[in-house]
C-alpha cells in the first residue's frame, strides 16, 4: 500500500482522535458502563503514612492501593518491546543525509510530536500493559533530541557486529521516559516521568525497591568488559528511586495534565502511527492520585469545553468538535487545536507533512474529499467546519460566555453541564 493511501486511512481512522484523546476505537471499544466504585483491596494504609511525595516506592505502593491493584511487584519494562514510532520524511524512512539536514533545520519530517526539544526526533517505543481488568499502563521511551536516522533493527545489528559504548548507547539510552497507570472505571490515574539519559533495556517498576542485575538485561547485553567500567554501571544500574522523578519534582516541573487536560490518554497523529490510543470515556473522571498533585488541580482545573448547538443557515447543529471526545481547556485549548486544523504545527514539515490531509485531520473528513484538490479540500473543510472551531476557540477564551458550555471532570461523580451565562457571547 503506498504511504499516501496507508496515511489516509490511518486519519481516517484517527481522525476523531488525534488532539482530543477520542480515537475511531471509541466506535468500536467500551469501557463499561461508566465509572463505578470499585471495592478494590481493602485499605492498609493512608495516605500520611506514607511519603508520598520524595518517595518513589512509597507513592507507587499509594497508587497500587488506590487503583485496585495487588501489592505484588509489577515486572520491569523493556523499551524496545513497544511500537517504534515512525518518523519519515516524505514518506520515506530518513537517510545519512537527509537526516543531517533535518538536524541543522530543525524540520522537515511528515509528523511531528507535540514534546521534544525537536518535534521530528526519531527513536521513539510506545507499549501498552494490563496490569488488571480495570488498570491498564501506557510506557513511552523517546529521544526529544536528534541522534542518526537508523531504526532499531539496525541499530540493533550495529551493536552485534560492532559491540562498543557508542553503538550500545545508540540502541539502549533516551532522554525520556514516561509511564502512566490508569482505572478505566473509577479514573484514577499515577503519572511517573523522568527526563536525562536513561537505560531503556531494563527500566524499573515505580513500586520496584529492588537494582538491576547484568545477568537479567536483556540481549544484547552490555559486553562482559563493561562490566565493571563505572561509568557504564551508572547508566545501566539504576533502582527505581534512581530511574524516576520523585512525585514532587513531576508536580513542580512537568505539569503532565496541561497536556492530559480530557483525561490520561493523549493521542496525536504522531504515535497513532504506531499506537492505537485508548479513548477517554467522556462518563469517567480524571483523578490524578496523591495530595502532592494538588497543585495541578488548582493550576490545571479539568474542565471540558464545549458549546450550545450552532445555527448555520437556519438549521442548528450541534458542536462537531467535541461529538465524540472532550476539548480540554488546557493544552487543548491553547494550542491543539491549532494542531489539528492545520493553522499552526509543532514542527517545520516536509512537503508531504503540508498537504491537507497531514496538516488537517480534525474534524474528521468525509471519504468522498479524498482525490479532490488541496484548495478544493480548504474551501470544503471551512463551510463544513470554520464555524464550529470558531465558536469553539471562542469558549476557549471565555467559557462562561452565553453559547458556551463547562463541565469539570476531576471528582466522582462528575458534575453536570453548565450552560455559559455571562458576561460576554460566543455566537
Amino acid at each position: 500500500m503506498k504511504h499516501s493511501m496507508r496515511h489516509g486511512l490511518l486519519l481516517a481512522a484517527a481522525a476523531c482522535a488525534a488532539a482530543f484523546s477520542c480515537t475511531v476505537t471509541n466506535q468500536k471499544k467500551k469501557t463499561g458502563n461508566g465509572p463505578v466504585e470499585s471495592p478494590g483491596p481493602v485499605k492498609k494504609f493512608q495516605e500520611s503514612e506514607l511519603d508520598t511525595a520524595e518517595n518513589i516506592n512509597d507513592y507507587a505502593a499509594f497508587c497500587k492501593q488506590e487503583l485496585g491493584l495487588p501489592e505484588a511487584t509489577l515486572d520491569p519494562w523493556y523499551c524496545l518491546e513497544g511500537s517504534e514510532i515512525p518518523v519519515t520524511i516524505d514518506g520515506k524512512q530518513p537517510t545519512a543525509e537527509n537526516y543531517e539536514e533535518m538536524k541543522k533545520t530543525r524540520s522537515g519530517c511528515d509528523i511531528g510530536s507535540w514534546l521534544g526539544d525537536q518535534p521530528c526526533a526519531n527513536y521513539a517505543f510506545v507499549q501498552e500493559r494490563a496490569l488488571s481488568d480495570d488498570v491498564r499502563a501506557i510506557f513511552l521511551c523517546r529521544m526529544r533530541t536528534f541522534t542518526n536516522h537508523l531504526s532499531m533493527t539496525e541499530r540493533k545489528s550495529l551493536y552485534t557486529k560492532t559491540p562498543t559504548e557508542e553503538n550500545f548507547r545508540s540502541l539502549y539510552q533516551f532522554d525520556s521516559i514516561g509511564l502512566l497507570w490508569t482505572n478505566k472505571k473509577t479514573g484514577h490515574t499515577c503519572y511517573y516521568d523522568y527526563v536525562g539519559e536513561s537505560y531503556g533495556g531494563f527500566v524499573l517498576s515505580p513500586d520496584d525497591k529492588s537494582a538491576p542485575l547484568w545477568a537479567n538485561l536483556p540481549e544484547p547485553k552490555p559486553p562482559k568488559t563493561f562490566e565493571e567500567q563505572k561509568d557504564l554501571r551508572k547508566f545501566w544500574e539504576k533502582s527505581a528511586v534512581e530511574t524516576w522523578k520523585t512525585p514532587k519534582e513531576v508536580a513542580e516541573t512537568d505539569n503532565c495534565v496541561r497536556c492530559h487536560d480530557s483525561g490520561p490518554y493523549k493521542s496525536s497523529p504522531w504515535i497513532e502511527q504506531a499506537f492505537d490510543v485508548p479513548n477517554n470515556d467522556p462518563k469517567v473522571p480524571h483523578i490524578v492520585v496523591g495530595q502532592v498533585f494538588d497543585t495541578w488541580r488548582k493550576r490545571f482545573p479539568m474542565v471540558a469545553i464545549s458549546t450550545a448547538p450552532i445555527e448555520k443557515n437556519g438549521v442548528k447543529e450541534s458542536q462537531v468538535c467535541s461529538s465524540c471526545h472532550r476539548i480540554g481547556s488546557q493544552a487543548t485549548c491553547d494550542e491543539f487545536i491549532g494542531f489539528s486544523i492545520g493553522k499552526s504545527s509543532p514542527a517545520e514539515l516536509s512537503d508531504l507533512g503540508k498537504s491537507f490531509f497531514y496538516r488537517t485531520w480534525m474534524p474528521p473528513s468525509p471519504q468522498e474529499w479524498h482525490g479532490k484538490l488541496e484548495r478544493e479540500l480548504s474551501t470544503l473543510w471551512a463551510h463544513s467546519y470554520e464555524h464550529h472551531v470558531a465558536r469553539l476557540q471562542c469558549c476557549c477564551n471565555n467559557p462562561k460566555a452565553k453559547g458556551c458550555t463547562t463541565q469539570q471532570f476531576d471528582t466522582f461523580p462528575i458534575p453536570k453541564i453548565e450552560a455559559g451565562k455571562g458576561p460576554g457571547i460566543c455566537p
